[in-house]
């Protein structure tokens, strides 16, 4: 005789409440495959940052690189994950080389004031904050701006002044950050950091869209689908 099986009612009533969850559960899985999309595309982003475009601190990109994740209780059509980059006041996100557009900075180190080097940070001693407390035109009596700057510069000359000062209404001189450098007739002014506008536009490199290419490139789609349905559909059987 063949053996006969039925169903408890208890496994047919956990049935219908797995069913009746399902369309919720759903959101579960759309939500980690998108969540899965930002962050290996914030890999790829950090791939490309740190091999394609200066950076002068290690790990930088890793830190300002951020992968926002989607909100498992909105409904799947509602759901969003992100990726892009940190801004600072001094920083703007990479969005000039992004979007192909002309900075706005207002300061911008020389190549003297990154200690020859632009692959380096700017000197500590030319960096404008309050414990550098700069010399400046403001400090002299004059007639006018720039000769309170003239007066500045011969004084700080005399005296052998080896710190970097500020220079400002000089009409000659690009105002900014400056220190005396050179020996004998030779000794003079250079810049450090100007203080002009930067209206310039930097090399193109849509870091943010090939990071999203890439990641489209070499992920599988119906592996992340299979595993976030794996997921949560596990959670839910339980």
């Amino acid at each position: 005789m063949a053996p006969i099986f039925t169903l408890k009612q208890s496994d047919l009533k956990k049935l219908e409440e797995y069913y009746r969850k399902s369309p919720f559960r759903f959101r579960g899985v759309t939500g980690r495959v998108l969540n899965t999309y930002a962050f290996e595309a914030r890999k790829e982003s950090i791939k490309i940052v740190e091999t394609e475009m200066m950076s002068r601190k290690k790990g930088f990109a890793n830190r300002v690189l951020r992968a926002k994740m989607a909100n498992f209780f909105q409904p799947s059509s509602a759901q969003k994950s992100e990726v892009g980059s940190r801004s600072f006041p001094r920083f703007s996100g990479w969005v000039e080389q992004q979007n192909g557009r002309k900075t706005d900075r207002t300061r911008v180190a020389t190549t003297l004031g990154r200690g020859g080097s632009e692959g380096k940070q700017i000197a500590p001693s030319a960096r404008l904050k309050q414990s550098n407390q700069f010399k400046s035109p403001d400090d002299y009596k004059g007639r006018s701006r720039h000769h309170r700057a003239v007066v500045m510069m011969q004084a700080l000359s005399r005296q052998g002044y080896k710190k970097p000062f500020i220079v400002r209404g000089h009409a000659r001189m690009a105002p900014g950050v400056y220190k005396f450098r050179g020996r004998g007739r030779k000794r003079g002014p250079q810049m450090l950091q100007s203080f002009n506008p930067i209206n310039v536009q930097p090399k193109v490199n849509r870091w943010l869209t090939k990071s999203v290419d890439r990641m489209f490139n070499h992920i599988n789609i119906r592996s992340v689908y299979a595993r976030a349905f794996r997921k949560v559909f596990k959670m839910g059987l339980k």
